[in-house]
């Protein structure tokens, strides 16, 4: 090989190494619509940060959407809720039945009839999900 081609092929791996950071970086944060979609890479902490519920009820709100969407849970119970508020190093709410019941009265949360682990457990209702992918504003 002469020099042009190796310099030829330095140029190419360069190129490919900036391309597969550009592939890494969008694999990470897809977009649409301009907006950053969460995907299963974001942490709960970081995800609290995003949205920034304000009130213990809207951070038990927050925290139970995270835990079906991006922590793998069909359904949460109260210990689900405090594990994800201690993950996020967020202060657990000193009455959480409390939060999930006013969530509840809201229309935010509902019960599942079967539970979890013989404990009684909730999922988010399509009310409750709009209002957090609508950052917490009830015009959504």
């Amino acid at each position: 090989m002469n020099d042009n081609e190796d310099g030829g092929m330095k140029e190419v791996k360069q190129r490919i190494e900036a391309l597969e950071t550009r592939v890494a970086k969008l694999e990470r944060a897809i977009l649409k619509g301009g907006k950053r979609i969460v995907d299963k890479s974001l942490s709960i902490k970081e995800f609290l940060l995003e949205k920034n519920p304000k009130g213990d009820m809207n951070k038990t709100l927050a925290v139970g959407f995270f835990l079906e969407k991006y922590g793998g849970l069909s359904s949460f119970t109260v210990g689900d809720l405090r594990g994800g508020f201690v993950q996020a190093r967020e202060q657990v709410p000193l009455n959480l039945n409390d939060m999930v019941n006013k969530n509840i009265e809201k229309g935010h949360m509902m019960g599942t009839p079967e539970g979890k682990d013989g404990k009684k457990s909730w999922v988010l209702t399509n009310k409750g999900e709009k209002l957090v992918q609508g950052n917490f504003s009830e015009a959504t």
